[in-house]
């Protein structure tokens, strides 16, 4: 039902980030989304007579706008707003493998939702890690002892986020894509940032990654893009190791999918507005034994080095001229891995570090 909500709004909407924005005002509400074409707000679901279950105030009323940009008959509505209201501006790519898609809702589908409401309501210290605990301790992989950890985590960040005004379900001023080449082969079209546009995909409509944040936080900081709006260009797939993303990089000879020409046509779809590389990647050349592939821990920096040389070549040849003074002026974050897992060599991080120092 809220996937049908959110084609009900695409078809009073005029495109697609404007049923994004309503989609987003109804799941911090209860029961109800509206559009003021809409003459009285209609139900989430049919149980909402009885009391809206916390349950289905997730991401899947988007899912139906974003599926509604397929029937001509919608997006019909015509006001000022542009239909494509955000292609001049810079724009971040972002690459890698699981961590940078993002599985926020493998734990539990509606978790983030469920702390964000928390946080932002009224109530004691006591009641809010109270509430916290509990929704932590139903999502896979739970304890009790991590749960209260992080409620009490949670909660110290109630303050900051209601003085900063920090976190909103939408980032109305940036776009983002999500490219798994390994499932699509184009580009994905740009949405709205929200906590379900451009993270892993799955039955409850998407996940967020690394970008919703950055979202959030990157025009805040002090420089060039203060209060600018930002666009996020992500390409990434799960599962897999430096070398299926390295230029001309036949991997093993075996077949194994190279990603190289996907990750230049990201770039090449951002038209010369990108503005730096953020690369989230290495559990898979981290450990030591993966269904018997080959460890390339120990090769890890020479071919992030030339992954890294050969991506810089790329932004600086898509981009127009004068923009980057030389391809080593391109900046290039690297997102250190953590160690979380038994089995895993720590050569990866050293040659992160090593990288980064050099």
């Amino acid at each position: 039902m809220s996937c049908a909500n959110g084609c009900e709004l695409a078809y009073y909407s005029s495109n697609l980030y404007e049923c994004a924005k309503y989609c987003t005002n109804g799941n911090t509400s209860e029961c109800t989304y509206s559009n003021p074409l809409i003459d009285q707000p209609f139900e989430k679901c049919g149980s909402c007579q009885n009391g809206c279950s916390e349950e289905q105030t997730d991401g899947e009323c988007f899912t139906g706008c974003e599926l509604a940009t397929n029937v001509p008959d919608f997006y019909g509505i015509k006001r000022e707003m542009a239909d494509e209201p955000f292609l001049d501006v810079p724009r971040f790519l972002f690459a890698g493998q699981s961590n940078m898609i993002g599985h926020s809702r493998q734990a539990m589908p509606t978790l983030f939702g469920k702390i964000v409401r928390v946080l932002s309501s009224s109530g004691t210290k006591e009641v809010h890690i109270k509430k916290l605990k509990k929704f932590l301790n139903r999502a896979d992989g739970s304890n009790s002892e991590a749960s209260a950890n992080i409620a009490k985590l949670l909660f110290n960040m109630k303050q900051f986020l209601k003085s900063s005004k920090a976190y909103k379900p939408t980032r109305e001023n940036s776009v983002c894509s999500f490219t798994d080449p390994s499932t699509s082969a184009t580009i994905d079209d740009e949405k709205m940032v929200t906590p379900w546009a451009c993270g892993g995909r799955d039955s409850h409509g998407g996940e967020f990654g690394p970008e919703l944040m950055f979202a959030h936080k990157f025009p805040r900081k002090s420089g060039k893009f203060k209060r600018k709006q930002i666009g996020i260009t992500k390409v990434a797939v799960g599962g897999t190791r430096i070398r299926q993303w390295m230029k001309d990089y036949d991997v093993d000879g075996d077949g194994t999918p190279n990603y190289w020409g996907d990750l230049v046509a990201g770039i090449n779809a951002a038209a010369g507005t990108l503005e730096a590389f953020v690369w989230f990647q290495g559990e898979n050349d981290a450990f030591t034994e993966i269904d018997n592939m080959a460890v390339y821990a120990d090769t890890y920096f020479a071919d992030l080095t030339q992954f890294i040389d050969d991506v810089r070549q790329e932004i600086y040849n898509a981009a127009e001229a004068g923009k980057f003074s030389s391809t080593e002026t391109i900046p290039v974050i690297i997102v250190e891995l953590g160690f979380w897992a038994d089995g895993f060599d720590s050569g990866v991080v050293e040659a992160q570090r090593a990288f980064v120092e050099s």
